[in-house]
């Protein structure tokens, strides 16, 4: 069965910045854990998926990804090191049930791993998330690792630079997703992308709570994209239309 991609996730130096920040631009409820220095992120209002941000350990700078839900970490960490990617972390048990695991594909990106559990506290409020995304140097070699590892259906469109990009079907819960190649001479990343009205407002009322616009307003299929970074420099998506 295929793996639906089921939470989003920001880790920075400085959570609580992290969280006026996000909480003031998308209008996200946060519940803060009562066991450890994480604030969990509620459905938006048009559905998508939960979250959470929280406090990076000393001496790792952070990260931005999403987490594949799986029913057996173990097996699906020994999978990822098979199909030439690595472990990260855990798995570990988490204080309100579940577990959770970070591994790294062939180019490096940290992504999750999940059991099946209740997330996301909360009634539903602010901007949802709607897209993720892996972009790298070799496109196909990611494509193949990741279908292999979660058995994701792909359909190749052409992106907003007008190369390949391999759209990933949303499955059951979870939401859609894409893999990509990195423009020339960037490193790749894994990033996540929140739905607003308007993108050129989005970006500004970034920059206004101190994070910077990366790219402007790129026509795709049935929308707009465009990227910013946050105060301590992860790279988020936003994006308009269906």
């Amino acid at each position: 069965m295929s793996n639906p991609t089921m939470w989003f996730e920001v880790s920075g130096k400085d959570q609580q910045a992290l969280k006026g920040f996000y909480s003031e631009l998308f209008g996200w409820q946060l519940t803060d854990s009562e066991e450890m220095p994480y604030s969990m992120i509620a459905r938006g209002e048009g559905g998508g998926i939960p979250g959470g941000i929280g406090a990076a350990p000393q001496d790792y700078p952070g990260h931005v990804t999403f987490y594949v839900q799986v029913d057996d970490l173990d097996s699906k960490l020994s999978q990822v090191e098979s199909l030439g990617g690595g472990r990260m972390m855990g798995p570990i048990d988490l204080p309100g049930g579940g577990r959770i695991a970070l591994f790294t594909d062939p180019e490096d990106h940290t992504v999750g791993l999940m059991s099946p559990m209740d997330g996301g506290n909360g009634s539903a409020s602010g901007n949802s998330t709607v897209h993720f995304e892996v972009l790298g140097k070799d496109r196909q070699a990611l494509k193949s690792f990741y279908t292999e590892l979660f058995d994701w259906s792909t359909t190749e469109i052409e992106s907003a630079r007008g190369d390949t990009y391999s759209l990933v079907e949303a499955q059951e819960d979870g939401i859609a997703g894409g893999i990509g190649t990195a423009p020339e001479g960037m490193p790749g990343h894994v990033t996540f992308y929140v739905g607003v009205d308007d993108l050129d407002v989005a970006l500004s009322k970034a920059e206004s709570l101190g994070g910077t616009r990366m790219t402007e307003p790129m026509d795709i299929p049935n929308g707009q994209i465009a990227h910013f970074t946050d105060p301590e420099g992860h790279m988020i998506g936003l994006a308009t239309g269906g």
